[in-house]
């Protein structure tokens, strides 16, 4: 029996794979509704600390990861860099990011299916690997 990734069971259904949600996506997209809400300038207590002791005057997309920031921020950080490489540049990132939200909430199944590692396996590949598969085992059983 031919072994599975995970990830590729966690493709779309168009994709091939079962549609279940890989959670390493998921919690990205949760962390980008974090990265959202900063760029946005959202007026909450976590974004005041953010602003006050990470960025400063600086803008998200340019600050630097350092040791000295918190996990928190870094790992809001890996995400941001996740994006800007998905897409090559800065300015598309954050079109990326305005594109998966909805009269300005982060629309969480918009961003990971963006931020989610993509198959390139339709229903018509899969057919054709059952057809070959069922073939395969046929003639064994013969």
């Amino acid at each position: 029996m031919p072994l599975v990734s995970w990830i590729s069971i966690c493709l779309p259904w168009s994709e091939g794979g079962f549609d279940k949600r890989e959670l390493l996506s998921w919690n990205k997209a949760l962390i980008s509704k974090s990265l959202w809400q900063v760029t946005q300038g959202t007026n909450r207590l976590w974004m005041k600390w953010i602003n006050a002791y990470h960025l400063g005057t600086m803008s998200i997309w340019k600050v630097q990861q350092r040791v000295s920031h918190s996990q928190s921020f870094r790992d809001l950080l890996k995400v941001r860099d996740e994006w800007v490489d998905n897409v090559g540049y800065v300015a598309s990132a954050i079109q990326s990011l305005e594109l998966c939200s909805v009269r300005g909430k982060l629309v969480l199944s918009a961003a990971f299916d963006a931020i989610r590692k993509k198959g390139d396996c339709g229903y018509q590949d899969l057919i054709e690997i059952h057809s070959t598969s069922r073939t395969i085992s046929d003639s064994l059983l013969c």
